[in-house]
């Protein structure tokens, strides 16, 4: 995803970054058919294909609210090269739209008139003034926002070389927790897998100034966690905060698209959400089941497997062909094992992500091993191949965790029956033995999941990349 400078291509004007942000305050207001949240998907989706959503995507807070996403959605466009008309044009064609039928229609019609409106957000480059310039790092994008960090592309000028660099949120400078990870806790298991491949690395941590944060923070607005509106940053940053820590990570190709947006590109020929190919599913697994391992191997559980924190992008090989490569991210609540027991060296204790984490992380705070990031790389899997859904059901995090208590997770097999699409009974079998309840029912390690998604794929015809170390792996397993 990439945010050009604000600058728009046609007649070189410059735009505040509050204006488009009025403009589509004034639309939210007027038009009650996008305050339905599927109404809005639709709209994005259909308006600009996967430029406009990646942009919106990347402020998920602001999806809880219609206004919060319209924000965002003008500010791609207009801060994109278009220019107000633009934003207003698209904006008017959904006008009083009451369903998603209609709105699609209206929306596809505008999309088919505005093609060049896709790669003109992809295709210009960030060249031109930089946000800010913090000695050698001229910071020139937001990339993207999230629920504890912001995280920016820049481009270092002693190496010539474009790196991402993160901070806390505005909002979130008060929090222990989130300063914790920034100062100690993430950059140090992170460090321990610097030469492990398909992580997100870190490359440098440090500190800016106050003024410096602060300068940085109001050149493209936040969107608040609530969603409404944006965040003031004069008014959050406290004042006894004089230093501000920041990480700089892998600057992920084609700007950092992660397994959430990739899914969110499978829809059928109504702009409805599809579930992803099994075959492209098993590819992915394979590649991100092997970073896993890797990471299991150096004493870590990363204890926050999710599509969000799963990067995709393309890489050529030898041959010429393309295929997808992933990198796992956001280390913030990492935790190391023993050696000796393989499991966390610390009291366990509730964390992860709802949907995805196992009970014995979510409820019980028990100690972990790599079964727990099994568990929610399975659940993972199961939403790629369901369009979206997960093993347990629930609006909330309160009736989720109820359903993990009292129910066993929903079969696979139910999903893909009720869209008529089949899907392979090995591969079908694993991921249920993965969000298996009980730990002791899924696979007995990380090298034992790799090994059967190999065998799966083999069996299919599949080709998978094996990296060097990881077949390794693979052929003392099989020896033994």
């Amino acid at each position: 995803m990439m945010i050009p400078p604000l600058t728009t291509e046609k007649t070189g004007k410059r735009y505040s970054t509050l204006r488009p942000f009025h403009i589509a305050l004034e639309f939210a207001d007027k038009h009650p058919g996008l305050k339905q949240k599927t109404a809005l998907l639709q709209f994005l989706s259909y308006l600009t294909s996967v430029a406009a959503f990646e942009l919106i995507y990347f402020t998920s807070p602001g999806f809880q609210s219609a206004t919060g996403a319209l924000l965002y959605l003008a500010a791609g466009i207009v801060v994109g090269g278009g220019s107000v008309g633009v934003a207003k044009a698209g904006l008017r064609r959904a006008n009083d739209v009451k369903d998603v039928t209609e709105l699609t229609k209206k929306v596809s019609r505008y999309s088919a008139e505005n093609k060049d409106l896709r790669s003109r957000l992809e295709d210009r480059n960030s060249g031109g003034d930089p946000l800010v310039k913090i000695g050698k790092k001229r910071i020139e994008r937001l990339l993207g926002v999230g629920g504890m960090a912001v995280v920016y592309s820049f481009l270092h000028e002693r190496f010539n070389k474009r790196f991402a660099i993160k901070f806390p949120r505005p909002d979130a400078l008060e929090n222990p927790i989130v300063m914790a990870r920034f100062e100690k806790q993430e950059t140090q298991r992170m460090d321990r897998l610097r030469e492990v491949s398909g992580v997100v690395r870190i490359h440098e941590a440090g500190e800016i100034t106050r003024a410096e944060y602060i300068a940085l923070m109001k050149k493209v607005p936040i969107p608040a966690l609530d969603g409404q509106g944006v965040i003031d940053i004069d008014r959050v940053v406290p004042e006894e905060i004089k230093e501000v820590p920041y990480i700089v990570l892998d600057l992920i190709p084609g700007g950092g698209r992660t397994l959430d947006d990739l899914m969110i590109d499978y829809k059928d020929h109504q702009g409805r959400r599809m579930p992803m190919p099994w075959t492209d599913v098993l590819t992915l697994a394979f590649d991100i089941a092997q970073t896993m391992y890797l990471i299991d191997q150096q004493g870590i559980i990363h204890r926050d497997i999710k599509p969000a924190n799963v990067f995709v992008f393309e890489v050529e090989t030898k041959e010429g062909n393309r295929r997808r490569e992933t990198r796992l991210g956001d280390f913030g609540i990492a935790t190391e094992t023993s050696p000796e027991t393989g499991r966390q060296t610390t009291e366990g204790t509730i964390s992860g992500t709802c949907g995805y984490g196992p009970l014995e992380q979510m409820i019980l705070g028990a100690k972990l091993d790599s079964r727990a990031d099994q568990h929610a790389f399975g659940a993972m899997l199961f939403e790629m191949l369901t369009a979206g859904q997960l093993p347990y059901a629930g609006d909330d995090n309160t009736t989720i965790l109820n359903s993990m208590m009292k129910d066993p997770p929903r079969r696979l097999s139910a999903f893909r029956k009720s869209i008529g699409i089949a899907l392979p009974s090995d591969f079908q079998l694993a991921i249920m033995k993965m969000i298996n309840k009980e730990a002791n029912d899924r696979f007995p390690d990380s090298l034992a999941v790799v090994a059967k998604l190999y065998e799966i794929a083999g069996k299919h015809s599949i080709p998978v990349f094996v990296r060097d170390e990881v077949a390794l792996a693979l052929h003392r397993r099989k020896s033994k």
